[in-house]
C-alpha cells in the first residue's frame, strides 16, 4: 500500500510563489538582485515552471510521484513518512540552488544600460 501526503499540509509547498520570490529578493541586503536592466522583470512562470519540472525529476527518481496541480503526492510502499519528508526537502533545497543559479546566470548577463542582454535571456521579460 502506498502513501499520499499533501503538499502544504503534511510538507512545505514545492511551488510557492511568495517563497521563491523572497528567495531572489533576499539574497542582497537591499533588496536588490543586481541582474536586471531598468527595462526587464523576470519571468516568473518560466522560472517557477522550471522548477517544478526539476523538482518532480528529482521525486520521480526516488519513486515519488508530485502531482503539483493537486498537491498530491504518492510514494511507494514500503516508504515511511519520514523518508519522504526528507526526499521533500532535499529536493525543495536543490530547486532552491537552482533558482539561485538562474539568478545568477540572469545577472552574469545584466545589459548595462541601453545594450542588450548577453546570458540569461530565458528568465527575462521586457518592460
Amino acid at each position: 500500500m502506498s502513501i499520499v501526503l499533501h503538499e502544504g499540509i503534511d510538507v512545505d509547498p514545492m511551488t510557492d510563489h511568495d517563497a521563491v520570490t523572497e528567495l531572489v529578493f533576499n539574497q542582497s541586503g537591499d533588496g536588490d538582485t543586481h541582474a536586471l536592466g531598468s527595462h526587464e522583470t523576470f519571468d516568473w512562470s518560466t522560472i517557477e515552471s522550471g522548477r517544478s519540472d526539476r523538482a518532480r525529476s528529482r521525486l520521480a527518481a526516488h519513486g515519488v510521484h508530485w502531482d503539483p496541480d493537486t498537491g498530491v503526492i504518492t510514494c511507494p510502499a514500503g516508504m515511511d513518512t519520514a523518508q519522504v519528508e526528507a526526499i521533500w526537502e532535499e529536493t525543495r533545497s536543490e530547486a532552491d540552488d537552482w533558482v539561485l543559479e538562474v539568478i545568477d546566470e540572469t545577472r552574469q548577463g545584466r545589459p548595462p544600460e541601453g545594450a542588450g542582454r548577453t546570458a540569461g535571456h530565458a528568465w527575462v521579460l521586457p518592460l
